[in-house]
């Protein structure tokens, strides 16, 4: 915005409100500061990176497999959250259903009449965001902090909350690692230390900063879910935690 300014102000400069005084050849002007940009979350650049597979996947699909989603999605119309019935176009209806099979480490679907939203079950653990501690139990080397439990790096630790696995069903086991540096080193067992999961998910690895999604199998019955980690790695917080069981 150009800026004609009165006969009592010669000059104006600096900065107000979000904005600035800039000089140029026509006068001053007023202009918006640029916003520093936030760098994307860990979730964030994992959201997005399933988005661009989609439309990748989308984009190689061959016309006759366009043309089912799009009849797919000609019959079958949504309904809002105000209850009115709302028609998505093929592509929509592609995304959506897509993005929850690939959220949670599924395979992508080659019809849309294989959806099936109830292909997981209820969530199994009880505050996996950190909303305060409770139920979780530490047992040593853990800290609370708000949003996640970081681990210090001086000996071995664990943190367990009561939970009734079955050996032989498979499970959806989602969980975030941020600020491990070299890379966090745990994995996860019953109370007496007893990996729970079947290869490749019974032995502890490095796991660097990432949000992370497992298809896993359990082996070893528990009715605690632990976390333990050695300092063989590197400090670690540990976030979103969330475990279900597949049921197809």
């Amino acid at each position: 915005m150009l800026l004609k300014l009165g006969s009592n102000i010669s000059d104006i400069s600096g900065s107000i409100s979000g904005h600035t005084f800039q000089h140029s050849n026509g006068g001053v002007q007023l202009r918006s500061k640029p916003s520093a940009k936030k760098q994307p979350s860990i979730i964030q650049t994992f959201i997005r990176s399933i988005h661009s597979r989609m439309l990748f996947e989308w984009q190689a699909l061959t016309p006759a497999q366009r043309t089912l989603w799009n009849t797919y999605a000609s019959l079958n119309p949504f309904t809002s959250k105000f209850g009115d019935k709302v028609f998505l176009t093929g592509q929509q209806v592609f995304l959506k259903y897509q993005f929850f099979y690939a959220f949670n480490g599924l395979s992508f679907l080659t019809s849309p009449y294989l959806y099936n939203p109830n292909v997981l079950g209820p969530e199994l653990i009880v505050n996996g965001n950190f909303n305060g501690l409770d139920p979780w139990q530490i047992v040593a080397q853990f800290q609370y902090n708000l949003g996640s439990l970081r681990y210090t790096d001086i000996a071995t630790g664990r943190f367990y909350q009561s939970l009734r696995l079955t050996p032989g069903y498979n499970f959806v086991i989602h969980f975030l690692i941020r600020n491990s540096n070299s890379g966090s080193y745990f994995n996860f067992t019953n109370a007496s230390g007893v990996s729970l999961f079947a290869p490749p998910y019974n032995v502890y690895s490095i796991r660097k900063d990432g949000f992370y999604v497992y298809t896993v199998n359990c082996a070893t019955g528990t009715n605690f879910f632990n976390i333990r980690a050695t300092a063989f790695g590197a400090s670690f917080d540990i976030s979103a935690i969330s475990i279900r069981r597949l049921l197809s």
